[in-house]
């Protein structure tokens, strides 16, 4: 057993510092806000464009954003984030493990799932 974990507070945090996994987790926020409010939820407005969300700002700022004051306060389900986030995931090709390796907030993920897929380790 080994265990990986995150330098950076939570995974969804640890997602949204990610340059990379930012707009798609941003779009999975957005995905899974547009799915509350058909259900007559009344929730915070969203910008339309992860450039406008973003606008120049430090990518901890972003993530505090996207996790503290939008998916915690809002009590977003992490669930429905989750399935946004897959299909955004599948529809991005660009990124890659070696990509995620890379960044300081994701790595430890990349890690976690080379460990568990690993010949050696499945003994």
């Amino acid at each position: 057993m080994k265990t990986f974990v995150s330098p950076h507070w939570t995974l969804e945090y640890c997602i949204a510092r990610s340059r990379l996994l930012s707009p798609l987790l941003y779009q999975a926020v957005k995905g899974a806000i547009d799915e509350i409010r058909k259900d007559d939820t009344s929730i915070a407005a969203i910008t339309d464009t992860y450039k406008a969300f973003s606008n120049g700002r430090k990518q901890e700022e972003i993530a505090f954003d996207l996790y503290q004051n939008l998916i915690v306060r809002e009590k977003i389900s992490k669930p429905i984030v989750a399935q946004h986030m897959a299909k955004a995931l599948e529809q991005k090709e660009s990124v890659t493990a070696m990509d995620l390796s890379d960044e300081d907030s994701t790595k430890y993920l990349i890690d976690a799932i080379e460990y568990v897929t690993s010949n050696n380790n499945n003994q």
